[in-house]
């Protein structure tokens, strides 16, 4: 029971500090470059435009950092798996079916068996194969952060990874996060883009130099 909190109380910590921001600024920054490609009037210089997509790009690498990081002070996917692998035990079928709705036993009992199969534990192997995934999603990102970002200094190739790959990626860790959620029965949401409730676009409508 203590494991299954901890582990819900780290779900909703990676979720909100690590994927809440992503989904807020990919709608921005998305309608930013709608912006940009609906008027050729405001291309141009592109001084200030570059300042934004590089340090979109470098938001965008972090958060990939932050999801794989192995430091005991920090929420991240990376710990939450390793901490369930050396716990399996503590999530159990009987313990996901616990005080389950009677009118939802089927659909719970079929998404455990969709996930785990006959297992009465979730399957070491089903873990390990998640955190092999991990790595393998974040081990560019972490490598073109830690140059970029944490080791500019050091002579080495300068890395550019395309924005779509790196949301790619991002959304495959959070399909990751999502499936430990609902096995711990603490849904969250399962796209990294979210509506803005506010016309954030206002600002553009605003004059910017007074004099």
């Amino acid at each position: 029971m203590i494991n299954r909190r901890k582990w819900r109380r780290w779900i909703q910590g990676i979720d909100n500090r690590i994927y809440m921001p992503v989904r807020i600024f990919t709608p921005i920054f998305r309608g930013y470059i709608d912006l940009l490609e609906s008027n050729a009037n405001i291309r141009e210089p592109f001084h200030f435009h570059e300042w934004i997509l590089h340090n979109h790009s470098q938001v965008l690498l972090l958060t990939l950092r932050k999801i794989s990081d192995k430091d005991k002070r920090a929420y991240s996917l990376q710990r939450l798996l390793c901490d369930i692998l050396n716990h399996n035990q503590s999530l159990s079928f009987r313990s996901y079916m616990h005080r389950c709705k009677p009118s939802f036993i089927d659909n719970y009992a079929s998404y455990w068996h969709s996930i785990c199969g006959n297992a009465d534990y979730i399957p070491e192997s089903l873990i390990q194969n998640d955190m092999n995934n991990l790595a393998q999603l974040t081990k560019k990102a972490c490598d073109a952060a830690n140059q970029q970002i944490a080791h500019a200094e050091r002579k080495g190739k300068y890395r550019i990874f395309p924005n779509d790959a790196i949301y790619f990626a991002i959304q495959s860790t959070l399909n990751i996060l999502q499936k430990y959620s609902l096995l711990l029965r603490c849904p969250i949401d399962d796209s990294i883009e979210a509506a803005i409730p506010h016309d954030w676009q206002r600002i553009f409508r605003s004059k910017w130099l007074t004099s």
